[in-house]
């Protein structure tokens, strides 16, 4: 519950600005784009996880678009995005995601 509180607070631009002054950039982007098109095993997910260990799986999720759209605000990173070829998969993540991330996917389009 805690995270999910804190990411409804989190500012973008904020997220945005903290990086710029620490010098932040990150070196690649296909490992948080990689683990958005990660598919659990439906089997798996119906028989072994329970309702909070699901919730942490959509968490996580909310949270590497967070990161993501905060990132691709800074040219250096879509430049980076871009170098990587990995402009269509960002495109495509509206679709890949489950609908209940699809708000903040869209966000990255």
């Amino acid at each position: 519950k805690l995270m999910s509180q804190t990411l409804s607070v989190l500012s973008l631009t904020k997220l945005k600005e903290h990086d710029e002054e620490e010098g932040l950039v990150w070196c690649t982007l296909l490992p948080y784009i990689k683990l958005l098109y990660l598919q659990p095993d439906r089997r798996r997910v119906d028989c072994e996880m329970t309702p909070t260990a699901c919730s942490i799986v959509a968490l996580s999720r909310d949270v590497i678009l967070l990161c993501l759209h905060s990132a691709l605000l800074r040219e250096v990173h879509q430049s980076l995005l871009v170098k990587e070829k990995l402009v269509d998969y960002v495109v495509c993540l509206p679709w890949i995601v489950p609908s209940r991330s699809r708000p903040r996917a869209r966000e990255l389009v």
